[in-house]
């Protein structure tokens, strides 16, 4: 069966996860792409995707896949029989970021067979200092080679979590802009590498280093990536640090849904 694993991964967690799904797959029948960047993106848009399942690999932002993934996906030309959607969290709420996806790929004529949650570490963890990554709750490891292969007779549309948010009622870009500023450099510290420009998956970040405010996602990539520790936001609002903090430390497992 051919397989395509697509992640968008700014921070390098989802490229993780879809390299270890890959593993116990045949390598002669499976692709595994980056989306991530704009480059990338606009190579995989001018030709089709086939593929008997196609799976995405994405983080959850605003309770929904990624602005420019799926605005990938709407823009791409699919050939698949099947979908699956892998979302990871950063241990507060997956939202309905899996019934999203499952619309998106339905209106392309694509049915999305089964999906998983997988929580992680969260992007603004930088801006917590004092806390630390946790690991999961004891959970068995998900055997990705027999999921891959059961989707592969299964003709039922999968069943993702409904749960009320007021999240999908605005724009996402519009959720992350109340939420926190757009990364600012400090010029005293920075060393000009320019390995921030690059890491942008939106190509927020100009020549002089600054940040394009519209354009920026806060995805926290370039925060992450600086070696000098340059790069840094704040929030906005005391209700997305409290939100973080209250639910940082409980514990959550993966799950998946058929």
């Amino acid at each position: 069966m051919d397989i395509c694993i697509l992640y968008f991964s700014p921070t390098g967690t989802c490229k993780a996860l879809a390299e270890s799904m890959a593993k116990p797959l045949p390598a002669a029948g499976t692709l595994v792409a980056d989306i991530t960047r704009p480059e990338t993106r606009e190579a995989l848009l001018r030709k089709p995707i086939q593929a008997e399942l196609l799976i995405v690999v994405f983080p959850v932002y605003s309770h929904r896949l990624p602005e420019p993934a799926a605005a990938f996906l709407r823009q791409s030309r699919l050939s698949c029989k099947r979908a699956a959607a892998v979302c990871a969290y950063g241990r507060v709420s997956p939202g309905n970021a899996l019934a999203s996806f499952a619309r998106l790929l339905q209106n392309k004529g694509v049915q999305t067979v089964f999906g998983a949650e997988i929580p992680t570490r969260h992007s603004y963890e930088c801006l917590f200092p004092a806390f630390r990554p946790r690991p999961l709750s004891a959970a068995s490891p998900i055997p990705w080679g027999e999921l891959v292969g059961q989707a592969s007779t299964k003709s039922a549309p999968m069943r993702p979590p409904r749960r009320i948010t007021p999240a999908p009622l605005f724009p996402q870009t519009l959720l992350a802009h109340w939420a926190v500023t757009p990364p600012r450099t400090a010029q005293a510290a920075c060393t000009r590498c320019g390995r921030c420009r690059p890491a942008c998956p939106v190509g927020a970040i100009g020549g002089n280093l600054e940040t394009d405010r519209r354009a920026c996602i806060r995805c926290a990539a370039c925060i992450r990536i600086c070696p000098a520790h340059a790069r840094s936001v704040r929030f906005l609002s005391l209700i997305p640090a409290l939100y973080l903090s209250l639910h940082w430390k409980r514990p959550k497992s993966p799950r998946l849904y058929w």
